[in-house]
């Protein structure tokens, strides 16, 4: 089957940084593919096809889940902040020009609708 696996661990290597193992839980991340390699159980990917991607050896449901740094994720709960996850419903990703970041000028606000608009 495809993967729908629990946050095993810590954070992962390639992303924009580490992530506990309470937070990987609170926030649904289905696998850390940098720090998890597919079992005998889930037999590893090479490439995608028009079912699945593949992340890391990794299945997953590109119509439910995306690929954020290292992680897979599901497109109804989680979003990517300069490829870390957060939680759609209790966080938000606001541009900040004081941050900087190998991914950009963006940081996690822990509060829904965060974020001011500003005039160009």
């Amino acid at each position: 089957g495809l993967c729908c696996c629990e946050l095993g661990g810590g954070g992962g290597g390639g992303g924009g940084g580490e992530l506990s193992e309470a937070a990987g839980a609170a926030l649904a991340i289905e696998v850390d593919a940098c720090k998890e390699r597919p079992g005998d159980h889930v037999p590893p990917c090479e490439h995608g096809t028009e079912e699945f991607s593949c992340l890391n050896g990794w299945r997953y449901l590109w119509e439910h889940q995306y690929a954020c740094g290292c992680y897979i994720l599901s497109y109804a709960t989680t979003g990517c902040c300069n490829l870390m996850p957060y939680s759609l419903a209790h966080s938000t990703c606001c541009f900040n020009s004081t941050v900087t970041g190998p991914h950009g000028p963006y940081e996690v606000v822990d509060r829904g609708h965060a974020c001011e608009a500003v005039a160009y």
